[in-house]
């Protein structure tokens, strides 16, 4: 396990929340066509390709996002493993920076360590990670 290994995880979460972030506009945009349309006498004609356009759209993202959230759950796994096996001041650390995704700055001053002490436990941590 090494610091690509972790920011892999990292980047793969945020490919997650973006997926699910376009996922919610279009759900959005296809109740305002929904409501739209409800409205209007029956008969009435609306834009029923764009509709089917929006449902196969979100039929893909949901796939993609299972997919996803399926990498970053083995990835999860083989992440906690590594770090469980780190002494506990390491492990705090690296679940909060790669994990939790807290920046820097918060994760110094959540331990009370200057930001330097920080990134001298976590270099420390990265080669225990690198024997393993």
């Amino acid at each position: 396990m090494d610091k690509k290994d972790l920011q892999q995880y990292l980047w793969l979460r945020r490919v997650i929340k973006q997926l699910e972030d376009r996922r919610e506009e279009l759900e959005t945009e296809a109740t305002r066509m929904t409501v739209r349309y409800s409205d209007q006498p029956k008969g009435a004609p609306y834009d029923k390709d764009r509709m089917a356009e929006l449902v196969v759209e979100m039929v893909e993202l949901d796939e993609k996002i299972q997919a996803k959230l399926a990498e970053s759950y083995e990835l999860t796994k083989k992440i906690e493993e590594a770090i469980g096996s780190l002494p506990e001041r390491e492990q705090y650390l690296m679940r909060a920076r790669y994990i939790q995704g807290e920046r820097w700055e918060q994760i110094a001053v959540d331990m009370h360590y200057s930001w330097q002490h920080v990134h001298r436990i976590h270099a420390n941590a990265l080669r225990l990670l690198k024997k393993m």
